[in-house]
């Protein structure tokens, strides 16, 4: 399989300003997601995808050159990232002469996520035959029968009451992580959807999925890295 990996690390970010630099664990988020994609074992091809000359120098010393800074149209806040897949996979292909068959995003935001996740992930989506393979975690206590919605000035249930039912006999739900997507380049192309309507998935640990929106998710990545080393 030839695939190309793609980590995308704008410079901009509302609620973390130049979110990918900063380190977790001495190491910025985005040197994360380029160690994880030189590690793993199926080899990819890894494409940088930034709007940042310091992003770009800091890729290049870490073994991806990324001489080109994409559009600033493809690094707004409205800018969506199948657009930048999609950029990036035309610009590649282009540059190298080389076809790709998968396309594996890899986001910085997702620092806990480990070579061991991506390789279990891959090797589940091969085997599963589907177009795509989404990372998830167990929703925990987010779950819809713990909710409630404002009705009124009051509270009243998301979903019906089911007296008796203990929250551990809850029905399983996932959420998507975002440490993960794997997509085949043909559906892809002819969606334009990086998540096809019925994706394989490969669960993760809720403490591996961490997700770097805000600034007290820095320190809960800290100590939890702490905690696995």
């Amino acid at each position: 399989m030839r695939i190309l990996a793609i980590i995308p690390a704008r410079a901009g970010s509302k609620g973390v300003p130049n979110k990918n630099l900063l380190s977790v664990g001495g190491v910025p988020l985005v040197g994360r997601a380029i160690q994880v994609g030189l590690g793993a074992s199926c080899r990819p091809h890894i494409v940088v995808s930034t709007d940042s000359p310091q992003i770009a120098e800091y890729a290049t010393r870490s073994g991806v050159p990324t001489p080109l800074l994409r559009p600033a149209e493809l690094s707004s806040d409205d800018a969506t990232t199948a657009s930048v897949v999609q950029y990036e996979l035309t610009r590649t292909s282009e540059e190298t002469g080389q076809t790709f068959d998968h396309i594996l995003l890899l986001q910085p935001t997702a620092p806990l996520r480990k070579v061991s996740h991506v390789d279990a992930a891959m090797a589940r989506y091969s085997q599963s035959g589907a177009s795509s393979l989404v990372s998830v975690c167990d929703v925990g206590g987010l779950h819809p029968d713990c909710m409630y919605r404002q009705n009124g000035g009051f509270l009243e249930k998301l979903t019906p009451s089911r007296p008796g039912v203990r929250r551990q006999n809850f029905e399983p739900l996932y959420i998507r992580n975002g440490a993960i997507y794997i997509v085949s380049v043909a559906h892809f192309i002819q969606t334009g959807q990086l998540v096809s309507d019925n994706p394989a998935y490969y669960q993760m640990d809720r403490a591996d999925s961490i997700n770097i929106d805000e600034p007290i998710d820095l320190s809960f990545a800290e100590v939890l890295i702490k905690i696995d080393d």
